[in-house]
């Protein structure tokens, strides 16, 4: 009697590829005929991580209306998804648009799951290691312990997240420990405001609301804000003197906290030294803050304590609210000092 054995195989699942390779050395089992069926999702599906986003510059255009506040909070809820964006209305009200997108069956609460779907066979598996990853556990024994798996199991899981674009993982050293996050920011908002709320989201979805009105600038806002900043120093300056940039490494690169004797507090986010330059970035620490003389000359004065602003050392500053006219003059004294609004975040 012949025996016919079919598989269902996936080549980016690096636990399937396991199983195939142990087969593969006992060899074919006599009277038994092996045939390997390849299922695959839709090719758009494969790779959401590749989806090119809409840029902060992007939604300014797009709700000139708004505050740059509530552009901010949109934009990081979003993570400019365009099948999430399309959602927004420039007629309505930030509120009225934030409630909008955090109903039941709204692209932001269904376009997630969709996207699992069509990746994996059991999204359900995957789904615990990403939300955990949302909550701030970025290395692999921390996630592995958070939700009970073996380190080597929980290694094979993120790895199918990489190759599907929904995880990218960090390393200081290239023989060090990575740290592993999400790619874009809806999926973070996704899990801290939909994962565990869906039965919520129909009783009581003011209460979703409310709950993201509360936390949506530590979560997820000021994050997702950082990380435009980080693309466009990434994006616009790729000179020689701004290849220091490339020595950033996310959840390595320590920020540098420093308090003049006036009590005024200064925190510099990145700081990159290789020889005689030096380069200096602050984020926005509130959607709320202002740059004015005052600010803007603490940290002019802690930046000139590691050289000049000619050539020696670079600031970045950063601001979801305009310039002073005094900051955007000084920017136009020091060769290397820029001053960059969230308008001019186009990546």
């Amino acid at each position: 009697m012949l025996h016919l054995l079919i598989l269902d195989t996936d080549a980016e699942n690096e636990a399937y590829n396991s199983f195939y390779k142990a087969l593969d050395d006992v060899g074919e089992p006599k009277h038994t005929n092996i045939a390997y069926v390849v299922t695959e999702a839709p090719r758009m599906m494969h790779k959401p991580g590749n989806i090119t986003p809409r840029s902060l510059a992007d939604y300014i255009k797009s709700f000139p209306t708004f505050d740059r506040s509530a552009i901010v909070r949109l934009h990081g809820l979003t993570g400019g998804i365009p099948a999430v964006a399309k959602e927004l209305d420039a007629a309505l009200s930030y509120e009225d648009n934030l409630k909008k997108i955090l109903q039941h069956g709204s692209a932001f609460s269904s376009l997630l799951p969709k996207i699992l779907t069509g990746l994996f066979r059991s999204p359900e598996s995957y789904q615990p290691l990403m939300y955990q990853i949302a909550l701030g556990k970025h290395r692999l024994s921390e996630i592995a312990k958070a939700i009970g798996f073996p380190n080597n199991k929980c290694g094979k899981y993120l790895e199918a997240l990489i190759k599907a674009g929904l995880v990218y993982a960090e390393k200081e050293k290239p023989n060090g420990y990575a740290r592993y996050y999400l790619t874009n920011s809806y999926l973070d908002s996704w899990y801290h405001y939909i994962y565990q709320n869906q039965t919520l989201q129909i009783v009581n979805p003011q209460a979703i609301y409310d709950r993201v009105v509360e936390s949506i600038d530590k979560l997820v806002a000021i994050p997702a804000l950082h990380e435009s900043c980080i693309r466009y120093v990434f994006n616009q300056f790729n000179k020689d003197r701004y290849l220091l940039f490339n020595h950033y490494t996310k959840g390595f690169t320590k920020p540098l906290h420093l308090k003049h004797i006036s009590g005024f507090k200064l925190t510099f986010d990145c700081v990159i030294r290789k020889g005689y330059r030096t380069l200096l970035c602050v984020f926005p620490r509130s959607v709320d803050e202002k740059y004015t003389k005052k600010e803007m000359d603490y940290y002019i004065n802690a930046a000139l304590t590691y050289g000049t602003l000619d050539d020696d050392v670079t600031l970045f500053v950063f601001s979801v609210n305009r310039f002073s006219d005094w900051c955007v003059h000084q920017a136009s004294l020091f060769p290397q000092l820029f001053c960059v609004p969230i308008e001019r975040l186009k990546y």
